[in-house]
């Protein structure tokens, strides 16, 4: 508990177990890049690794990828099949 001028509050934190149910895949997905100057500079390697993990774990699905900088466009569609 913390004063603050007079009134007293307190944090609390737990975790609660939920049910845990298996998601349905996606069977499509809209894959927003950002492409636009400010990004120079970040780590597209590390980006590209966590698709491809991702992509590994879904095996299948439809891919749009849209690029956003100072315009949003529809660049191509792909097709993932067992993760590739």
């Amino acid at each position: 508990m913390q004063n603050a001028g007079g009134q007293y509050y307190f944090y609390g934190n737990t975790f609660i177990e939920g049910n845990k149910s298996a998601r349905k895949t996606p069977d499509s997905i809209g894959l927003i890049w950002d492409n636009s100057l400010s990004c120079k500079n970040r780590d597209t390697k590390k980006e590209l690794d966590l698709l491809n993990a991702y992509f590994q774990k879904i095996k299948n699905t439809k891919v749009t990828l849209y690029f956003l900088n100072y315009t949003f466009e529809k660049q191509k569609e792909f097709v993932i099949s067992n993760g590739n």
